[in-house]
């Protein structure tokens, strides 16, 4: 026998075929790490960027260390070099352990350099800081001539033998090609000046030089200087789908603003912190309420990635709210749909 549960005539509902259960799970999750070209001298600066972490420790960080310009192969540059430096051996450990990545800074001038004289730098690096747990590739090519995407694979290879959960970022501050794509494991598309007050890039060529060139977003990043005035929260998070990595400064080109932290540095990892902390939002919600006959009612439900349970978005999920006028009261008279027994 089929038993329907009806409403008075005189409440208008809307019955929907629920969609499948939302899972709890951390698989949306869309995290965005500060990629910090950290080009400073071991000093006080390196306490203040652990204790910026330690201020909010979920947020991830990646430290870039650039000693020499990544000119660090004694054998090779036996005049040029500085070869192991003891500064740098007790601090990159110190930010290591304080949960801060860092990762190394080579050049590769658009391919010219040979794969031989990269891979020795990069070599010296992980003798002389074995912490260190990846490379960051500058001056990357980004349309054939040497540097081809087979150059960059090859090193991306190198930096993976390195050891377990190996970091290869190729820098080449603009757009790329298709091609390139996969030829790094993070591919950084724009390193340029800010314009000021005004967001820049534009959220439009966030995308094209992201997703709108091909992969996926946990592929790309962004490098922001000259922005005086910090990036909003909206901003943030609507390039939040295009990237996976980020900085931006106040600091300027022309006093080098990678040799020192961004002025703002500490509310730019707030806002992290509130776009990563709302994409980790998944808990179990509880709806109890009465039926039109006055018998208990209870519907339960899964809201991820911060879902405001709000009438339409409880619609969305398959619950029909009945009467915002009720609902303002805390009376929800609701049901997932008609039911057929």
């Amino acid at each position: 026998m089929k038993v329907r549960y009806l409403l008075p005539l005189v409440l208008l509902v809307l019955f929907i075929s629920p969609p499948s259960a939302l899972a709890c799970s951390t698989a949306s999750v869309q995290t965005v790490t500060s990629l910090v070209p950290f080009y400073v001298y071991p000093n006080g600066t390196w306490n203040t960027l652990i204790t910026d972490h330690q201020t909010y420790p979920n947020v991830p960080i990646i430290a870039i260390i650039n000693q020499n310009s990544g000119l660090v192969n004694a054998t090779k540059y036996c005049t040029a070099c500085q070869g192991k430096d003891p500064n740098y051996a007790t601090y990159i450990p110190l930010l290591v352990d304080n949960g801060i990545r860092v990762i190394a800074y080579v050049n590769t001038q658009d391919g010219l350099i040979s794969t031989a004289d990269v891979e020795g730098n990069i070599t010296a690096y992980y003798n002389y800081y074995p912490s260190i747990s990846g490379i960051f590739f500058d001056n990357m090519a980004n349309s054939g001539s040497s540097g081809t995407p087979a150059y960059y694979t090859t090193l991306m290879n190198f930096v993976h033998s390195k050891g377990s959960n190996q970091l290869a970022v190729g820098n080449p501050g603009t757009t790329t090609t298709l091609a390139y794509v996969g030829s790094m494991d993070v591919i950084n598309s724009f390193e340029n000046s800010g314009s000021g007050t005004v967001p820049t890039p534009s959220v439009s060529t966030v995308y094209t030089n992201t997703l709108g060139t091909g992969g996926v977003r946990t592929q790309w990043s962004m490098l922001t200087h000259d922005q005086s005035v910090m990036f909003s929260l909206s901003y943030m998070q609507s390039i939040q789908p295009d990237l996976a990595y980020m900085y931006a400064t106040d600091k300027t080109e022309a006093s080098n603003p990678w040799s020192q932290l961004a002025s703002y540095y500490l509310s730019e990892l707030s806002l992290l912190n509130q776009i990563d902390t709302t994409a980790n939002v998944c808990a179990q919600v509880t709806i109890t309420s009465t039926n039109e006959n006055a018998n208990p009612l209870t519907i339960v439900t899964n809201v991820q990635n911060g879902v405001a349970l709000t009438s339409t978005n409880l619609v969305l999920m398959g619950i029909v709210m009945i009467s915002s006028t009720m609902m303002g009261t805390g009376i929800y008279a609701a049901y997932k749909r008609a039911k057929e027994i």
